[in-house]
């Protein structure tokens, strides 16, 4: 006669945003328990990790109800999950989405053609910005997805693709978050102007209100009525709670412009951060032109991102080719597709003025006194760090003046 199977309840803490495993037979052994356990030892994954009950991060809650929720798994190792409370819709939404980012990694079943979205587009005040085929493709493709990956290069206007998407995809009370390089403000500042008309129903030509200062005046702002934002890497990470509150009691469309920019993952506060927060948007983007910029790994902590749970990230880290992890998951215009004409560079010189030739001179010959006279048997005394600096700061004095005088503050030039 079969013992009757373990239970282990699953609860959700929205607060924390995060998961509770909870073993309902106190004292019996369990070789599932035992198991989770030693999975969190061994991926090196924060726990609080009691006798009878397990807390992580949601999206880590995720990842372990795909791995053991299978029936063939639970059958196997005599146990049940049982959800409860806020637990169970979550789930329920989050199995919908791995059936469906399953199917599409193999064929993307369109649901709007491209001349419904242009119409649709234009209903909705999107006047002033035509878009181009390859992006009305895109626009096509990531809408057939609940999330979308955007990997075009530079120039193919992904800010534009991902700002069509929002207007098409907005649902009433949605709000549009977008965390972006400083870089990136101005673009972003100036799409809705670009693209809207002024009498747009639905208040589509409301303006982007940007958070750039202290955590009190963020949550004011967040509070304010308005539905679309700017935001930082380095202020979303020094602005952890009141974020993480708000994507919890906020339907919310979260971007992520150049998402590399987490590519560390746990590894760093803000990869940390966006990965425990990842289940609570309502439709997350990420957009990217260089995706991987160091290794194929970097792209792990992005799908981590946009598919916590589904394990997509785990591929990647244990070598498996990005193209066949991600199948139809993503779109990407290519330099080719863009159509530009060919590039014409044309010279010119130009003369330094008499300060910045002066400046320029002195540090030259302070750098070749300090190099000149070493041998080649004095090679491994050499400080190449110092070196890369020098020749970088020359290149900085022969473009800009002023910015290599306020790096040579921390040089150790010894200029006499």
């Amino acid at each position: 006669m079969t013992d009757a199977p373990s239970i282990i309840r699953v609860d959700y803490d929205p607060v924390r945003v995060s998961g509770r495993f909870i073993r309902e037979h106190l004292k019996e052994s369990s070789s599932i328990w035992e198991r989770l356990k030693a999975r969190f030892l061994e991926k090196n994954i924060t726990a609080i990790v009691y006798e009878d009950e397990i807390e992580i991060s949601w999206p880590e809650t995720l990842d372990v109800i795909r791995e053991f929720g299978s029936k063939a798994s639970q059958r196997t190792l005599n146990f049940r999950f049982l959800p409860e409370g806020k637990a169970v819709e979550k789930i329920q939404d989050f199995l919908r989405e791995i059936k469906k980012a399953r199917e599409a990694r193999n064929e993307i079943t369109i649901t709007i053609s491209e001349e419904e979205i242009a119409s649709r587009l234009l209903q909705l005040g999107f006047t002033k910005r035509v878009l181009k085929s390859f992006q009305l493709r895109d626009v096509q493709h990531l809408l057939s997805l609940p999330h979308g990956a955007n990997f075009s290069v530079p120039g193919a206007g992904k800010t534009t693709v991902t700002f069509a998407i929002h207007i098409l995809t907005r649902q009433e009370g949605q709000h549009l978050f977008v965390v972006c390089p400083k870089s990136a403000f101005p673009a972003w500042s100036h799409i809705v102007e670009e693209c809207m008309d002024t009498n747009a129903p639905n208040n589509g030509s409301e303006q982007f209100v940007m958070l750039n200062g202290n955590e009190q005046d963020s949550a004011k702002k967040l509070r304010s009525g308005a539905t679309r934002f700017l935001i930082s890497y380095d202020l979303l990470v020094r602005q952890q709670s009141t974020m993480a509150a708000y994507f919890a009691s906020t339907p919310v469309h979260l971007v992520l412009d150049e998402s590399h920019r987490m590519k560390a993952g746990w590894g760093s506060q803000r990869g940390a951060f966006l990965l425990n927060v990842a289940a609570l948007p309502a439709r997350r983007d990420i957009l990217s032109g260089t995706p991987m910029p160091q290794a194929v790994s970097d792209l792990a902590s992005q799908l981590g991102f946009l598919w916590p749970g589904h394990g997509l990230d785990i591929q990647i880290q244990r070598g498996a080719v990005p193209k066949n992890v991600l199948g139809q998951l993503y779109v990407r215009t290519t330099k080719q597709e863009l159509g530009l004409p060919p590039v014409s560079r044309n010279y010119y010189q130009v003369d330094m003025a008499p300060g910045q030739q002066a400046l320029y001179g002195i540090v030259r010959n302070e750098v070749l006194r300090q190099f000149v006279n070493i041998s080649k048997s004095q090679t491994k005394n050499i400080d190449f760090l110092l070196a890369r600096r020098s020749v970088m700061r020359m290149l900085q004095i022969s473009v800009n003046p002023t910015l290599a005088l306020h790096g040579m503050a921390g040089d150790n030039l010894n200029i006499e």
